[in-house]
């Protein structure tokens, strides 16, 4: 899944709360 593109909702497989963790990390990243 590339990064900065938002996510293909028929393909997330995991938990939200997970990809909102996952997100959290790549934007702290970003700054």
């Amino acid at each position: 899944m590339p990064i900065g593109k938002p996510p293909d909702l028929g393909h997330i497989a995991f938990p939200a709360v997970e990809w909102n963790a996952f997100l959290a990390e790549v934007k702290a990243d970003k700054s």
